[in-house]
């Protein structure tokens, strides 16, 4: 019908689930994660340009860099960097103690992270080594985002195998300290997104629903259903003027 939006690309063929996404800043290519490998595909002439090997199991996250020369890759306990013409392997970042589920590449500052392992790091552009690490927080870590101004991060987690322990959702400076934390989602939560505007968050998780949230006040402005199965994650298109929350069967690991 006139005015539905269409269907641009389907990958199809995946070794196993697909387990993230992203796109290059200038949107000619998206990447596509699952069991040891990350799929390069050309959106304009719907063609896979390229297998990159993971060789640390499921690509949990991506994030290219802001001149989209590079990619990163979160595997299971490293970052790996990979050039994206050649898929030339630059440097694995290794410190994390289980999956890094999350990857912000800002357009200035360092590269952030964060794991199952209840952290979130800094890792310097210039050198590849780890400049900072918050570890306070009282589960695994499964969405970041980061503020337009880049001073706030938003933080959410929870633990998906104690499904009657509720998430977390937290508010915090780039130095760790927490300047908010907003009342907990039931049940554990697996991602985090801010408006363009940077004023509210939208947070998915195993409750089936999107959590709505101010950061000035970390008050919940409200929540939204839909969803039979957990929300995985949530992103914002359009400009902004648009949300949309992925969901799906509950992850399981192959990686041992």
């Amino acid at each position: 019908r006139a005015g539905e939006p269409e269907l641009q690309l389907t990958v199809r063929k995946l070794p196993d689930a697909a387990t993230s996404v992203a796109f290059s800043p200038n949107s000619e290519l998206v990447a596509v994660g699952s069991y040891e490998t990350v799929e390069l595909w050309n959106i304009g002439d719907k063609k896979k340009v390229a297998a990159i090997p993971v060789k640390s199991g499921f690509a949990r996250s991506l994030a290219f860099s802001p001149d989209g020369t590079q990619l990163a890759i979160g595997g299971y306990q490293r970052i790996h960097l990979h050039l994206v013409e050649s898929r030339q392997l630059v440097k694995d970042l290794k410190g994390h103690r289980g999956y890094v589920t999350a990857l912000v590449w800002p357009a200035t500052g360092n590269l952030l992270s964060d794991s199952e392992d209840k952290t979130v790091r800094s890792w310097s552009t210039a050198d590849w080594t780890e400049q900072s690490q918050i570890k306070d927080f009282p589960a695994a870590v499964t969405g970041l985002a980061l503020s337009p101004d880049g001073t706030l991060l938003g933080v959410a987690g929870g633990d998906e195998t104690q499904l009657t322990r509720p998430g977390f959702v937290q508010f915090r400076k780039l130095t760790g300290e927490l300047v908010l934390e907003p009342s907990a989602p039931k049940m554990a939560a697996t991602d985090i997104a801010l408006t363009v505007d940077g004023q509210q968050v939208v947070v998915t998780g195993y409750d089936e629903k999107g959590h709505v949230y101010k950061v000035d006040t970390g008050a919940l402005v409200g929540s939204y259903g839909g969803h039979s199965r957990p929300t995985n994650s949530v992103a914002f298109a359009a400009g902004g003027k648009l949300v949309v929350t992925a969901s799906g069967g509950r992850f399981k690991d192959k990686h041992e």
